[in-house]
């Protein structure tokens, strides 16, 4: 674990420098003064995570403030449109995961911004799996034997995720189609809240991103992660001057 965390440190070290390698990111006193960075979940999950460590890296190389500011809901439109809507000027900065930038201009017929024009992508920070987990009191140990035991009881199981047309719900949803099985979708506004109720017996499963520790289907910690899904880049974006936000 110590390894893991010296290389992600390493990395977000990286990270930090191509922000500021590219061109197109800062002005040559940029910053005057303190920035914010939006993450659209909760406190306590990985894009939060990286949000904080990357905040951290910022003060130290730049000398000025860098604070996490939390807007969950919506399936990250909340936080991506307040940040397409605000001053072009680097100090309202955006955690971008992959339904911000790709995933939500498919499921919805109007946005309130435009991930094309409204923002400008500055660096991909994270690559972070995410693994399928069930309430340990669930008598199931394989995703074969939950898949079978779903099928006994269509509809009467249900499933946490972060959100409404994140990765974390469509995976779920792509899962039951091609297993052929029903559970019932309950949204939460970030991992942790989510992770809470699945432990507490409130849900049966949930689908997380793989941040700290390996969870398995049984849902005890320290066994190999059970991958059966793509990965998800978050990475940091801000708002364009080219567009301002737009409206629904």
């Amino acid at each position: 674990m110590q390894l893991r965390r010296r290389r992600f440190l390493r990395l977000t070290g990286t990270a930090v420098a191509a922000l500021f390698a590219s061109p197109l990111a800062w002005a040559q006193d940029y910053p005057t003064r303190g920035v914010t960075i939006v993450v659209p979940f909760t406190p306590g999950g990985s894009t939060d995570i990286i949000a904080r460590m990357l905040a951290q890296k910022l003060e130290q190389r730049l000398g000025k403030s860098f604070v996490v500011e939390n807007r969950p809901g919506a399936g990250t439109i909340i936080a991506a449109s307040a940040v397409a809507k605000s001053a072009p000027d680097g100090y309202l900065l955006l955690m971008a995961p992959s339904s911000t930038m790709a995933i939500n201009v498919t499921l919805y017929k109007k946005l309130p911004y435009d991930p094309a024009t409204d923002f400008i992508p500055l660096a991909g920070l994270a690559r972070v799996p995410f693994v399928l987990i069930v309430n340990p009191s669930l008598p199931v140990h394989s995703l074969l034997e939950l898949i079978a035991y779903a099928k006994e009881r269509p509809g009467q199981l249900s499933f946490a995720s972060v959100g409404p047309g994140v990765p974390h719900h469509l995976y779920a949803e792509l899962l039951m189609s091609t297993a052929g099985i029903a559970m019932t979708h309950v949204p939460y506004k970030g991992s942790a809240p989510a992770l809470k109720r699945c432990r507490c017996r409130t849900h049966s499963a949930d689908v997380l991103r793989y941040s700290a520790g390996h969870w398995d289907v049984t849902g005890r910690q320290g066994s190999s992660p059970r991958r059966h899904h793509q990965d998800s880049r978050p990475g940091a974006s801000k708002h364009s001057a080219d567009s301002p936000g737009r409206s629904t």
